[in-house]
């Protein structure tokens, strides 16, 4: 049968459209083995188009993250960190050439104290080669970090920032980090407080024993 329309008396005057079903039959025996169906008309895309359309589609992903990856600006990467101690020769570097130091000691001798000590220092020194470690030599003392200053003495200059100072015990060093890098053939100075002990060892700010005239010890 190709196309049926129903004839219930309900449906008078109204025109059911079957015409999509056509080539469509159904047995009449009550089975389902003549059930056959059309496909309606549409687009079907072949296995190598699927597979063409695929790989643009890719490309095209590609392309776009590259262009994004080359057009954005660069994060700009982080200084690699400073190893440390930076200076381990037992004598100091030549890149600053000390001018004057102002040097304050204030020492605690028994019975008021026990060979204490405190004591500021201001060192003028000229720039030979840029840097941005000012290396100094100490034994025994603990830096007052707070009091610690860094100034240009040249007016053309900018002044530095003082950072960080860290104390390497075992070389006797001690390190001022700046900012930037103070710039060769200028003048600077550094400024700081510090305490240690008068030690007798024979170094530094020293205490010593001698025989006085009646043979007791002084």
């Amino acid at each position: 049968m190709a196309t049926s329309a129903h004839t219930n008396p309900a449906y008078d005057g109204v025109d059911i459209e079957t015409s999509k079903y056509e080539d469509t039959s159904i047995a009449t025996d009550g089975s389902c083995d003549n059930l056959s169906f059309k496909s309606a008309p549409g687009c079907e895309l072949s296995v190598v188009a699927t597979t063409l359309l695929g790989v643009v589609c890719v490309a095209l992903i590609v392309a776009i993250g590259l262009i994004v990856g080359l057009t954005a600006p660069a994060c700009p990467l982080p200084p690699p960190a400073p190893t440390f101690p930076p200076w381990t020769d037992t004598r100091l570097p030549e890149n600053l050439l000390p001018i004057h130091y102002d040097v304050e000691l204030q020492p605690f001798l028994p019975p008021a104290g026990d060979f204490e000590l405190k004591g500021s220092v201001r060192i003028r020194f000229r720039v030979a080669k840029a840097t941005s470690i000012i290396i100094l030599s100490c034994d025994q003392i603990k830096l007052d970090k707070s009091s610690i200053e860094v100034k240009a003495l040249s007016a053309d200059v900018a002044q530095p920032t003082y950072v960080d100072a860290k104390v390497d015990a075992d070389n006797m060093y001690c390190f001022i980090i700046v900012e930037g890098e103070l710039q060769a053939d200028k003048e600077y100075s550094v400024f700081m407080k510090f305490q240690g002990v008068i030690n007798d060892g024979l170094h530094g700010f020293y205490r010593t024993k001698y025989l006085g005239v009646n043979g007791s010890v002084e």
